[in-house]
């Protein structure tokens, strides 16, 4: 009844019910039971059991938040020997019906048979044909003989409507292709171009040279060669860590 995704999660709320979840605590209120329930994390919920109207809420308020039930509320399930759950506890937030009604475009009873509803009778026929052929569809892909006339009836049913006028799509060209897509047709003249490739990327330039970090900086300020001073330059020293202003400085 769930879609896969949502399948899953309640799937890993009935294992963490049935292995992990424990009784606490529990005590009777008129005609309400209260159990206090802990799960493998230690996490403590509190859930009440109206036992007229056979309805279970639980603190977590997850049912309210996410559209499903908790573990803890499916081991009183379990220990209530409760078979079926009801409708309340189902709902229709993730249910696979109404995801295909939805994606298929399928309008409810409702919108379709109410006076005030403004959805025009074209549009209604059309998602109705798309529902039928769905449900067709659905039907005969378990018989390969119902698969097989199902395909040869709307083929004879597509001859005697537009005969043989409908291009395929694998006869249609790229541009052809896009157009029916968008809906547009491309025009011949196009005034909106991609920009020019700029060289200089991150620069913020026009000379081309990247912007150096503080980094780069700092090991170019410290791998470039130390002024010599008067002395040194009379005496023909080419190190300036052998110049006497230099060993002052590293004495300090």
């Amino acid at each position: 009844m769930y879609t896969d995704h949502i399948f899953q999660q309640v799937q890993d709320e009935i294992v963490e019910a049935h292995r992990r979840c424990r009784m606490s605590h529990f005590e009777m209120e008129d005609n309400t039971e209260i159990y206090t329930i802990m799960d493998s994390h230690r996490n403590k919920g509190v859930i009440r059991h109206e036992v007229g109207t056979e309805s279970y809420h639980c603190d977590c308020k997850l049912f309210l938040r996410r559209g499903i039930l908790c573990s803890l509320i499916f081991w009183l399930f379990k220990n209530h020997d409760v078979k079926e759950m009801s409708g309340t506890y189902i709902g229709t937030r993730w249910l696979k019906t109404p995801l295909l009604k939805s994606v298929h475009n399928d309008p409810s009873e409702e919108a379709s048979t109410s006076a005030d509803s403004q959805v025009d009778d074209k549009r209604v026929v059309a998602t109705k044909l798309h529902s039928l052929y769905f449900r067709l569809f659905q039907r005969a892909q378990s018989n390969g003989g119902d698969i097989f006339a199902l395909f040869d009836g709307m083929e004879e049913l597509s001859h005697k409507l537009v005969g043989d006028t409908v291009p395929s799509v694998s006869s249609m060209g790229k541009s052809q292709r896009s157009e029916n897509l968008y809906g547009l047709a491309r025009p011949n003249v196009v005034s909106v171009h991609p920009p020019n490739v700029v060289s200089t990327k991150g620069s913020g330039s026009t000379s081309g040279r990247r912007i150096q970090s503080s980094v780069e900086k700092a090991i170019i300020l410290h791998n470039k060669p130390k002024r010599r001073c008067a002395k040194c330059r009379e005496m023909g020293h080419h190190d300036a860590m052998n110049c006497d202003r230099e060993k002052g400085k590293s004495n300090m």
